[in-house]
């Protein structure tokens, strides 16, 4: 390959880093070569483009086919054409275990579970 991926700040680019099919890292601007650096536990949807130079901070997501222009800050969600933050960490971590709505604990809510048919 190519491209060049680097430790970032906290290790870096390691085995709990998921790196979807498909993903280009875009490092060459017809001059230089710049680096692209992906944290720790990092989320790299699938066919997701990183140009270069950017890093994807620790526990950072990407949806799929999203094209990364800019660093994406510890814990965030970007997704889009041109990549847009949706979910900062803090936003995230509140989240967990809501409805929609925000008034139920998604435990709270009813299941319908699939019953054995014979």
């Amino acid at each position: 390959m190519n491209h060049r991926v680097w430790k970032c700040k906290s290790g870096g680019y390691r085995e709990e880093t998921n790196i979807g099919a498909g993903t280009v890292t875009a490092n060459f601007d017809g001059a230089r070569k710049h680096h692209t650096g992906i944290g720790a536990r990092a989320f790299i949807g699938s066919d997701t483009i990183l140009r270069a130079p950017i890093t994807v901070g620790d526990d950072a997501r990407t949806g799929a086919g999203s094209v990364v222009t800019k660093d994406v800050p510890d814990g965030a969600t970007v997704v889009g054409v041109p990549a847009r933050l949706i979910a900062s960490e803090r936003s995230r971590k509140s989240e967990v275990g809501k409805s929609a709505s925000g008034n139920t604990s998604v435990t709270d809510l009813p299941t319908n579970r699939l019953t054995d048919s014979k």
